[in-house]
This record gives structure tokens, C-alpha cells and sequence, in this order.
């Protein structure tokens, strides 16, 4: 198990991976988001800009961490400490949480068949460091024991979704049991067939849910808002896109993903002033600096220059140990602030190899038209034909309409 540094974070409309939920009681992550695999880093990097969590959490946490430590070999204390360690990380984008989560389930660790409880918790934390493949193993274990699981189904379906799979990811959707909320049903199934050519109907029902169930489970709502903004915007609305994420900030003001979900919409609008509000008390997660950067335009200052350093010398560091992680984050940010068109293109090609949602197509394609590699774009075209996939982004940059004289 590969756990992220502190600065990485799940970005942007990551749906799967950054969205919380609760089913009977127990917290489970649908994973975009939310993060890759990565290696660890030096323990300066790993300190940088620690999350301010509430007093409340930080009383629980040790709470839990006392529990834990007090029985380390009990699955009940240990699991509780490790989904609460990764909620937080998932909330505030730390993930020495994450480390410390993982830590907790170490017990297990040479265990071959461990329970069912101890590797759904170890599976969210592989899915949120992007270790889909060990977390989708675990989660296979999981069903094996209890077909059933509503925890190990979701995050199967997600994890599927997230690797490009989404016709596998829908089989386990509608093995999702009605005592499940409707809104995370509905929200699974959206996901996966809305990449699939069915991204109108998907919302319309999903949109139809939110208004009526809204009230009822605030962690149901924020998968669905996730959800539906992520269709919204892949089918050109960009206001109901940005009435989801408007919803979705504030269920969680303090969410990292959802506020650094908004700062893209908002920077990709042109509204670079908003976006840099919204990133301005952020932690410094390499997904933050870029925004913050790239939320200065060509008007740089101080501030903007201190995040693009900072944000290049994490990137350097990750090159020298082949760790592409944030490869994602990484290639946008060297193709639009950096302006270096073969290392955008390099990394976006590592992360299609981890990651084939829209995002992903969309920067590959961005990239290799920068440097004229037309088998990668071939390559989308025909990922894009076999799923029936619906994006108007996409579209725009494969079929360019000629400029207005």
C-alpha cells in the first residue's frame, strides 16, 4: 500500500473518489477522485500546510486513536479510527490522516483472507491513494464473503468507473440493495451510464431525486450533487453545473474537493477573481497551487509565483523518483501555466494509463494536439466510439469549428 504525500489531494470533479458516504453507519468512499498511487515523500514535504480540522473533529479523532490504541488488534476499534482518519483526509486533502488509517489495519496485513469490515476500510484507502488494483482485489474478497456488501459494491462500481470500466462499474450498481438510499443508487447508476450515451436521461432522473431526497441524508446528497454537476458539465450547461457545486460548497464549506471542484469550473469561465477566493484559505495540496496559480492569469504576482514554485519543485521531485501520482494535475498545469508542451504531453499519457475519465481524454487529446501525436488522439477517438461517451469539451477539441473572420 502506497499512501499520497500531505500536498496531494483528489481533484477537481474526481467524483468517485472524494465523495462521502454513509450506509448504515458506516462511512464509505465512492472514488475520482479522489487520488493516485503514490510513493512517500520526505518528511518536510509531508508537513507542509497540515489540515486545520474542527475542535470537535480533533477531539473524536483522538478519542477513536485511543480506542485503538488501547485494544490494536481489535477490527471494531480499528476500523472506526481508520474510516474516520480517511474522512478527514478525504475532507481536508491531508492525507497523513490517510497514513495514519492505514497504520491502524497493519494487524491485518499478512492476513490472506482478513474480515469483511477490515478490507472495505483497507480498499477505501487504496482507492483515495490510487491503488485501484489492490483496492478493487480487497473489495472482491469483500463480496466473496458478503455478495451483498452495499460498501464494497459502491466502491467497486466507482473504482470501475474511474479506471475507464463503467459497463462493469453498472453491474454493480444495480446489485446495490433498496435498503441503500435511492439517492446513492441512483447517483452509482448515473455515473456509470452517463458514460455510456445515456447522459440526458441519467441527470434528468438524478436531478428529479435531488429535489425530492434532498433533505434526507446530507453525505447521499453530496454524491449526488457530485454526480450530477460532473454530467451537467460534460453536457454543456454550465450553469446547472455550477448550481450542483454552488449546493455542494455548502453542504461542506470546508471541503477541499468541493470548493477546488467549483475554482475549475469557475477559472475554465473565465471568472479567475472567484476562483482565487475560493482557493485563498485552501490547504497547499498540489491541485490548490495549480488553481491558485493559474487563478492570476497573465496578472502574476507574489503569491502566484510562491504557488507555481512550489508547485514545479514538488513536480521535479516527483520526475526524479518516477512517481506520477498527480500526473493529472501535473500535465495541466505544465500545458496551460508552464507552457511546456512535451512534459504536459509525457505526463498526460502516464495518466491515462491509471485514468480514463472524460477529464483525463480531454487533457490527453489537449496535449497531443500541442505536439502533434496523433496516435494518442486516435487512441480517445476509439475509447470515446466504444463507451458512446458524451462531451462537449471532447468535441470541441476533436472537431474545432473554424474561427469567425
Amino acid at each position: 500500500m502506497r499512501i499520497l504525500s500531505k500536498h496531494e489531494c483528489m481533484s477537481g470533479l474526481r467524483v468517485i473518489l472524494a465523495s462521502l458516504i454513509i450506509i448504515g453507519g458506516l462511512f464509505t468512499y465512492a472514488t475520482e477522485v479522489f487520488a493516485h498511487p503514490s510513493q512517500a515523500h520526505d518528511d518536510q514535504r509531508n508537513l507542509e500546510g497540515g489540515a486545520k480540522v474542527s475542535e470537535i473533529e480533533a477531539k473524536r479523532l483522538k478519542a477513536l486513536h485511543d480506542e485503538y490504541k488501547a485494544s490494536p488488534n481489535s477490527e471494531a476499534q480499528a476500523v472506526a479510527y481508520a474510516r474516520y482518519a480517511s474522512s478527514l483526509a478525504r475532507r481536508y486533502g491531508d492525507t497523513s490522516f490517510l497514513r495514519s488509517a492505514a497504520e491502524s489495519l497493519s494487524y491485518w496485513s499478512d492476513n490472506a483472507m482478513p474480515p469483511v469490515n477490515v478490507l472495505v476500510a483497507r480498499a477505501h484507502i487504496n482507492q483515495i491513494d490510487h491503488s485501484f488494483e489492490d483496492a478493487l482485489l480487497d473489495l472482491e474478497k469483500a463480496i466473496s464473503i458478503q455478495p451483498n456488501d452495499s460498501q464494497a459494491l459502491l466502491s467497486s462500481a466507482f473504482i470501475l468507473s474511474t479506471m475507464g470500466r463503467p459497463g462493469e462499474a453498472l453491474e454493480y450498481c444495480v446489485k446495490l440493495r433498496p435498503n441503500v438510499s435511492v439517492l446513492i443508487r441512483e447517483a452509482c447508476r448515473a455515473r456509470a451510464s452517463s458514460l455510456m450515451g445515456d447522459a440526458e436521461t441519467s441527470l434528468k432522473r438524478l436531478d428529479s431525486l435531488l429535489t425530492a431526497f434532498r433533505s434526507k441524508s446530507v453525505p447521499a446528497t453530496q454524491l449526488a450533487l457530485s454526480v450530477a454537476a460532473d454530467i451537467a458539465m460534460r453536457l454543456g450547461r454550465g450553469e446547472q453545473s455550477e448550481a450542483y457545486l454552488r449546493q455542494l460548497v455548502a453542504l461542506d464549506p470546508n471541503s477541499v474537493y468541493a470548493r477546488a471542484a467549483y475554482a475549475e469550473l469557475l477559472l475554465d469561465s473565465g471568472r479567475l477573481e472567484e476562483a482565487r477566493e475560493l482557493m485563498k484559505s485552501a490547504p497547499n495540496t498540489d491541485l490548490v497551487l495549480s488553481l491558485r496559480a493559474l487563478s492570476y492569469g497573465e496578472t502574476q504576482n507574489e503569491e502566484a509565483r510562491e504557488a507555481a514554485e512550489t508547485l514545479i519543485a514538488r513536480m521535479k521531485d516527483d520526475l526524479a523518483n518516477g512517481d506520477y501520482a498527480h500526473a493529472r494535475e501535473h500535465a495541466r498545469f505544465a500545458l496551460a501555466y508552464l507552457k511546456d508542451q512535451p512534459l504536459a504531453h509525457m505526463l498526460a499519457k502516464e495518466n491515462w494509463r491509471t485514468q480514463k475519465e472524460p477529464v483525463d481524454a480531454r487533457i490527453l487529446v489537449e496535449a497531443a494536439l500541442a505536439v502533434g501525436d496523433d496516435a494518442a488522439i486516435s487512441e480517445v477517438v476509439e475509447w470515446r466510439k466504444k463507451l458512446g461517451l458524451e462531451d462537449r469539451k471532447l468535441d470541441a477539441l476533436l472537431n474545432p469549428q473554424p474561427s469567425e473572420t
